[in-house]
């Protein structure tokens, strides 16, 4: 359905795109001055960016991440990370990377992560992973950046 959709959204687009450059057209053939086809030329172009913001923000993208699924993968990487670092480390989160759906067997998803943990001398150690977590939100591998 998704695919039919974007076909049917491109179809209108170019009937909106020939549409405003026949607007165009019209309104050059009327304009001698210089100053009115600079106007002209900006409105259309306003209208043409206008009528593609409006088109690309009705198209449906089933590979995107809703921000629930967002919040639940970072809380998975969080909790993890609170794990690994018990007690009295503090932890403190630097960085956040994209979260990416994977097409891979192995992994559903993946997000990088930038943080720092404060070492048994008092310092703090920065570290930058990613972390590739399964369609059910566990993390199955761990890889340093």
């Amino acid at each position: 359905m998704g695919e039919t959709m974007n076909v049917a959204l491109q179809d209108r687009y170019r009937e909106l795109f020939e549409y405003a450059k026949e607007l165009f057209m019209r309104a050059r053939a009327r304009l001698s001055n210089t100053a009115q086809i600079a106007v002209a030329l900006t409105t259309a172009s306003l209208g043409i960016v206008a009528i593609s913001v409006l088109i690309g923000s009705l198209v449906v993208d089933d590979g995107l991440i809703s921000d629930g699924q967002v919040d639940s993968l970072v809380g998975r990487v969080t909790a993890h990370l609170s794990q690994q670092y018990p007690g009295d480390n503090e932890l403190n989160f630097l960085r956040w990377g994209v979260v990416e759906k994977s097409d891979a067997d192995a992994y559903a998803f993946s997000v990088r992560c930038k943080y720092s943990v404060e070492n048994q001398y008092g310092g703090f150690a920065v570290h930058e992973q990613i972390f590739y977590l399964d369609e059910d939100r566990n993390i199955v591998d761990v890889i340093g950046y």
